[in-house]
C-alpha cells in the first residue's frame, strides 16, 4: 500500500475507475479486489455498482487521502493489464484510455506501463483547472469559462482535437474581451495582446507568450487525427497555466 499521503482524487477519475473495473472484470474478480484492499463486500449489485461502491469506501474512509484509490487504480493499471497498457501506437489500451486522459488532469502520467506522479511536489492539474473555472466566472467572462468547460471534459473523454479548439475559443475570447474592457475594440486575438501591451498592461515578453500561445492554439489544433495524447495534455497544461497569469495581471477598470 502506499505509505505518502496524496491528494484525494477527483470525482471524474472515481467514476472512471469504476467503469473501467467494470468493463475489465468480472464479478469473482471484483470480490478479490475487496478482499485484497479489506472492504467488506455487502450492498451486491451489478458491476458497476460494486466497483463504485468499493472506490466510494477507499476514498471516504481515507479522510482526504488518496492513497487507498491510488493503490487501487495501480492494481486495475499495471496487475489487471500488465504489459499490455499500450497499444502498438504507444496509446493507452481502449479500456484504459478515459481513466489515463482523468489521471492526467488530476497530475499523473502513464510511464513505461506504470503510474506515476507527474512531479515531486506538483500540484494536481484538477487543482489548477478548478481554480481557473472560478476566476473566469468571477471575472463575468462566460463565453469563455463555458470553452473551458468543454475544453476540460473533452479531453477526459478522450476527444483531443475538440479540445484544443475549445482551449483556443477561450484563450482568444478572453484576450478580446480583457480588451474590449479596457476600451480598445478588436476581433483579432493576437492584435488584443498588443493593444493590451500598447496600454501598458502587458510588456513586451507577456505579449510575445500570449501572440505565441495563440499562434500555436491555431496550429493542428481542431483537425481529427492531426493531434497526440502528449500535445492535448501540453496545450491544456499551459493554457491553463498561461490564463491563470494573464487573470492575475490585468485587473478590469474600476
Amino acid at each position: 500500500m502506499s505509505a505518502q499521503r496524496v491528494p484525494a482524487f477527483s470525482g471524474r477519475v472515481r467514476a472512471e475507475l469504476a467503469s473501467c473495473i467494470e468493463r475489465c472484470y468480472s464479478h469473482s474478480e471484483i470480490s478479490v479486489l475487496y478482499t485484497r484492499f479489506d472492504v467488506a463486500d455487502r450492498d451486491g449489485g451489478n458491476k458497476l455498482h460494486r466497483s463504485t461502491a468499493l472506490i466510494r469506501v477507499l476514498h471516504e474512509s481515507a479522510e482526504g487521502d488518496g492513497a487507498p484509490v491510488l493503490d487501487l487504480i495501480r492494481s486495475v493499471v499495471e496487475d489487471r493489464f500488465g504489459g499490455d497498457v499500450l497499444d502498438r501506437n504507444g496509446n493507452p489500451n481502449a479500456n484504459l484510455r478515459p481513466l489515463i486522459a482523468a489521471l492526467r488532469v488530476d497530475g499523473y502520467e502513464l510511464v513505461d506501463g506504470r503510474l506515476v506522479a507527474a512531479g515531486a511536489g506538483s500540484i494536481p492539474m484538477t487543482a489548477e483547472v478548478s481554480l481557473l473555472e472560478s476566476r473566469l466566472r468571477e471575472r463575468q467572462l462566460a463565453v469563455a469559462a463555458r470553452h473551458y468547460r468543454q475544453a476540460v471534459d473533452s479531453f477526459t473523454d478522450g476527444r483531443l482535437e475538440a479540445s484544443n479548439g475549445q482551449l483556443r475559443s477561450c484563450l482568444e475570447n478572453t484576450l478580446i474581451e480583457l480588451c474590449s474592457r479596457h476600451g480598445k475594440r478588436t476581433s483579432d486575438p493576437k492584435g488584443a495582446a498588443e493593444l493590451l501591451r500598447t496600454a501598458g498592461l502587458l510588456d513586451g515578453d507577456e505579449t510575445k507568450l500570449l501572440q505565441g500561445l495563440v499562434g500555436v492554439s491555431n496550429e493542428r489544433g481542431a483537425h481529427h487525427g492531426t493531434t497526440t495524447e502528449e500535445e492535448a495534455t501540453f496545450r491544456l497544461h499551459t493554457t491553463t497555466a498561461v490564463m491563470r497569469y494573464l487573470l492575475a495581471r490585468i485587473r478590469d477598470p474600476s
